[in-house]
């Protein structure tokens, strides 16, 4: 049975294959090259995102707050109603946005505020769908 050093894609016999011991070996450019990191040593973390002023991050979770606010304020409102299963799938989305933009609060503004108006939207149209 062949070594692994000699099977190749044409089954060439290994004398063909040997490379001579003075040449020298085959180099990566560097955009090919990953980048080696200390172990033990963690990078910083990189994150896309949006830098916001004081008075921008007040305006934001005040926003926050408010969409929250009336969203939790919309599924209380509806109490215990009998719902259909697609208003219990919106009421269950509403769940999940507010439990996301509460979580999300903390590390990116932007995303928690979009996910508390999503909540507040969708709250707000299952409260107008029940009348």
């Amino acid at each position: 049975m062949p070594t692994p050093q000699q099977v190749t894609g044409s089954e060439a016999p290994a004398e063909t294959q040997r490379h001579p011991r003075n040449a020298t070996p085959s180099t990566t450019t560097p955009s090919t090259q990953t980048p080696q990191t200390a172990p033990g040593k963690p990078q910083p973390e990189f994150r896309l995102g949006q830098s916001l002023t004081a008075d921008e991050q007040r305006t934001h979770r005040a926003s926050i707050d408010q969409h929250l606010a009336h969203a939790n304020s919309a599924l209380a409102s509806i109490g215990n109603r009998p719902l259909n299963n697609q208003q219990k799938s919106i009421a269950a989305q509403v769940r999940g946005f507010i439990a996301q933009s509460q979580q999300l609060r903390a590390t990116d503004l932007v995303g928690s505020l979009a996910l508390a108006e999503k909540a507040d939207v969708l709250a707000s149209d299952l409260v107008a769908g029940l009348k």
